[in-house]
């Protein structure tokens, strides 16, 4: 992992510990709201995932929210290999 990614996840976990669960998931929760406010707007869409994507690194010191990162990780790959949405 580049040193930058390294500085990165530190400052994530920083902030997730302080948020702690509850504020990570409410802080997720914004985030898909202003997502769903831009539907249809890939770019923002994308952008906004990648802020989920970074909460989900700072989670990474959480076992139990790694668990269940893990699980939605299995799910995709199900949805991915059956071809069951969006295609």
């Amino acid at each position: 992992m580049p040193i930058r990614s390294i500085e990165d996840a530190k400052i994530l976990r920083a902030y997730c510990k302080k948020l702690g669960r509850e504020g990570v998931a409410k802080r997720i929760i914004e985030i898909a709201g202003e997502i769903m406010k831009q539907e249809g707007a890939y770019q923002s869409t994308l952008k906004n995932a990648g802020k989920i994507r970074a909460l989900c690194t700072g989670c990474g010191w959480d076992h139990y929210w790694g668990e269940k990162q893990e699980l939605g990780r299995q799910d995709m790959v199900w949805e991915a290999k059956h071809e069951t949405r969006y295609l």
